[in-house]
């Protein structure tokens, strides 16, 4: 929620970690006035939590943070055991049965993650805000009264509809609704960040049996650092001096070689937990996190539990709190998450038995077992398939929830359980990618196999009531229409077991909720899971007049002319006139139907004509999709034909760079441009670059001579939630010939296409070859339409882009 927005939040969340920060975006996202307070002076600035797993990965997916995440992280696919200075078997990681795009797990240090959360957290207009304690609250019959004491003592009094405790072990929402941790503590063990001279494989966990105990070895994203947990239950000092001596004669002794450990720059000694709650929901309050279940490090479980928690409950209360449900759809919460953190316990207890290796004849059979499993190749297949079910989270399901509806369907995904493909799936069925992208958008998704006139109508009226809560696709051999997900090789039909007249239903997590007949089954499905009808269309990005009052409207597109020779993409243009058609039209009757039509009784003797024209995507005013820009780093990227329509119906805001050089606009430039504007764009809002490069258009210097962005300016535009920036220039880069001699000058690579490569880490669009933006009269009160052609696969389509003025 905006600081100066003066509206009390309708959701108030204590606690700006992983878990908070993962709930204050979800909320945001789907237009929750959100509150985000937090009790520490600022962020951390140590670890933590390094293990990001597959479950996680898909979520950050579905989110839009992946773009961000996987390049500063490391992959590791593996995990080794050692003895006595020799490695006895690497295991693999083996998704086999739990299809999934992200088959791995990633090393990405918590101090980044958090980093990444909060700028997008803060583009979605929430800012953290430090030193600001929640000390007390009372609950009321429609919100809980709060108290919050702030770092210079000051106490404020805030009403909200909902409060939402992210707020870690020691919990203030936890201990004021009286709910209690139930389990044990069991051992002591050591953390420490390390940077080690070994020859330990960077894309694997390591298990080292010392003699006394275990270290259990993570990489880091950094070249020889690593996570060191040192699971003897003994006095661990946290001295460092200490710390180094006790790290350096175990790793000599498990590596068979001296190491050296240098100073740690962080270390942590810690009883290891297994307690948690029976309950994660009071009233209006509900614990997530930390605050709800705490349990070993030992399979990296902690973070990803409480996102998993914070996803699942965001979407709830949105659709509650905007009217989409009803009330009784959050009690799922609890019911859910409390029986996974359940499992969690047990299978953490296992991992921390099995990583710390109490037994003292474990040394002995361990030499003569991993021999056995080298033999008995199914075998150690199937361990290391048990070993990733335990901590992925791919396989932890909703079967008994509430939302999962049963079904008369036994084959085919079930209700409760995980929408997912594998990364083959996920490259070669077009079902499965349009499914993947449509699994992006924050609501319901409703898949309709239909194949008559009379099914299509049933999924139209399940969009005009629920529109703004469901997401409604029918699945078809090919797409024909906006609403109509290509299917040409029925790999959805065959994955959920369906057939035409019935439907798939996945809630926002990605979690199938039911599937069934369209003519029997789906009003049913809708009153079972609360969901409240409301009117067609869900919420416009943006309201036209609807009394008819006058609108103008201003042309930002360039004309397309075959006879422009300097334009980039040249056009040919060939018509058929009118004269010819009829000529055209009556030999066509004559070859395929066998029709003597005389072309001379036409008026005139003319019918329509026909333009032939060759071009390319990128000829004209156009909009360049992800694809576009190259491979991302996480492989995946949407073409034009797949990008929300919602980013090309927004606010508009133009930027004055008239004045500039040839060359690159930096972030401070557009700083200023902000500060001159009164305005700093705000999430989603249309970015347009008012260069002059338009008025050089049909000459040679459109190509040479204009201002565009360097990275870190557009890096500032997407850390604000822009997602389509517009250009009157020849591209939104500075021109080929500024960067190439920029490169030449610097060897710094950086410089070259840096707007565009931005796209790689970032999902953006950006259009190219506006014209008259000086016509709009103001920097902001206008609205931008921009939706680009629909070209199935391609990087880039047209637009006729016009600025829309009350």
């Amino acid at each position: 929620m905006p600081e100066d927005s003066g509206e009390e939040p309708e959701v108030l969340v204590a606690g700006a970690g992983p878990v908070g920060l993962t709930a204050a975006h979800e909320l945001a996202r789907r237009g929750v006035r959100v509150r985000l307070v937090d009790r520490s002076a600022g962020p951390a600035t140590t670890s933590r939590a390094l293990a990001t797993h597959a479950r996680t990965l898909e979520i950050w997916h579905q989110m839009g943070l992946l773009g961000e995440l996987l390049p500063r992280g490391r992959r590791v696919e593996h995990f080794t055991l050692h003895l006595k200075g020799k490695t006895l078997m690497c295991f693999d990681t083996n998704y086999d049965t739990m299809p999934t795009r992200f088959p791995f797990s990633l090393m990405v240090d918590q101090v980044v993650t958090e980093e990444v959360l909060r700028r997008q957290v803060r583009a979605l207009g929430v800012t953290v805000e430090w030193g600001v304690e929640l000390t007390w609250f009372d609950q009321e019959p429609d919100g809980v009264l709060a108290e919050l004491r702030h770092a210079d003592g000051t106490v404020e009094q805030v009403t909200a509809a909902w409060l939402v405790g992210a707020d870690g072990a020691r919990s203030t929402v936890r201990k004021r609704l009286d709910l209690r941790l139930q389990g044990d503590s069991t051992q002591t063990w050591l953390n420490a960040d390390v940077v080690l001279d070994t020859d330990l494989a960077g894309d694997s966990n390591h298990l080292l049996h010392t003699g006394r105990g275990t270290l259990l070895l993570v990489p880091f994203p950094e070249p020889g650092k690593w996570r060191v947990v040192d699971t003897e239950d003994t006095d661990h000092a946290d001295d460092a001096r200490i710390v180094r001596a006790r790290l350096a004669d175990k790793l000599t002794r498990a590596l068979g070689r001296p190491i050296e450990v240098p100073e740690p720059s962080w270390i942590s000694v810690f009883t290891v937990q297994q307690r948690m709650i029976d309950r994660m929901r009071a009233g209006r309050c509900f614990v997530a996190g930390d605050a709800a279940h705490v349990h070993s490090p030992a399979s990296g479980q902690g973070m990803n539990t409480g996102i998993q928690d914070a996803y699942n409950l965001a979407w709830k209360l949105a659709d509650v709190v905007r009217g989409h449900a009803k009330e009784s759809l959050l009690d799922s919460y609890g019911a859910e998450r409390v029986p996974i953190g359940e499992t969690l316990l047990r299978t953490t207890r296992t991992a921390t038995a099995l990583v710390s290796l109490r037994n003292t004849v474990a040394p002995l059979v361990m030499p003569a077992g991993t021999r056995l499993l080298g033999a008995l190749k199914p075998l150690k297949r199937r361990i290391e398939r048990t070993m990733i079910r335990g901590f992925c989270g791919l396989t932890l399901n909703y079967t008994h929830s509430p939302l999962s509806l049963a079904c008369a369907t036994p084959d085919g995904i079930q209700p409760g359980h995980r929408v997912g493909c594998s990364v083959d799936r996920a490259r070669t069925s077009p079902g499965w990618q349009g499914l993947v992208t449509e699994l992006t958008d924050p609501r319901w998704t409703l898949l309709a196999f239909a194949d008559s006139q009379e099914q299509r109508q049933i999924a139209a009226q399940v969009e005009r009531r629920y529109g703004k809560a469901v997401s409604v696709r029918v699945v078809a051999e090919a797409a024909t229409s906006e609403r109509v997900l290509a299917d040409p090789g029925d790999d959805l039909a065959r994955d959920f077991a369906m057939r035409a007249g019935y439907f798939v239903l996945i809630r926002p997590d990605g979690h199938l909720a039911a599937k069934g007949r369209l003519s029997d089954d789906l009003d049913g499905a809708f009153g079972a899971l609360g969901l409240v009808p409301a009117d067609a269309g869900g919420d416009p990005a943006h309201h036209l007049d609807s009394e008819g009052s006058r609108m103008r409207i201003i042309d930002l597109s360039a004309t397309m002319d075959a006879a422009d020779r300097w334009e980039a993409n040249p056009v040919t243009h060939e018509v058929l006139t009118a004269a010819e058609g009829a000529q055209h039209m009556a030999a066509e009757m004559k070859e395929h139907f066998g029709i003597d039509f005389d072309p001379s009784v036409l008026p005139g003797g003319e019918l329509l004509t026909l333009d032939t024209l060759t071009l390319t995507t990128h000829t004209g005013t156009h909009v360049d999709a992800p694809s576009h820009y190259g491979t991302p780093r996480d492989g995946v990227a949407r073409h034009i034909d797949q990008m929300p329509l919602e980013w090309f119906l927004r606010p508009g805001v133009v930027l004055d760079l008239t004045g500039e050089p040839v060359g690159a606009a930096g972030a401070d430039r557009l700083r200023e441009e902000f500060e001159r504007i009164g305005y700093t764009p705000k999430p989603l809002d249309i970015v347009l670059l008012n260069t002059g490069a338009d008025a050089l258009a049909g000459s040679p210097k459109y190509f040479t001579d204009f201002t565009g962005l360097d990275g870190k300016a557009t890096e500032l535009l997407l850390d604000l939630g822009v997602r389509v920036i517009g250009t009157d220039a020849f591209s939104l880069d500075a021109p080929f010939g500024h960067m190439i001699a920029e490169y030449r000058r610097t060897g710094d690579r950086s410089v070259l296409w840096p707007a565009h490569f931005a796209g790689r880490d970032r999902e953006y669009c950006q259009i190219e070859g506006l014209t008259n933006l000086a016509a709009l009269p103001s920097p902001t009160g206008f609205s931008v339409s921009c939706l680009p052609v629909k070209i199935a696969g391609a990087g880039a389509g047209w637009t006729r882009a016009v600025a829309l003025l009350d």
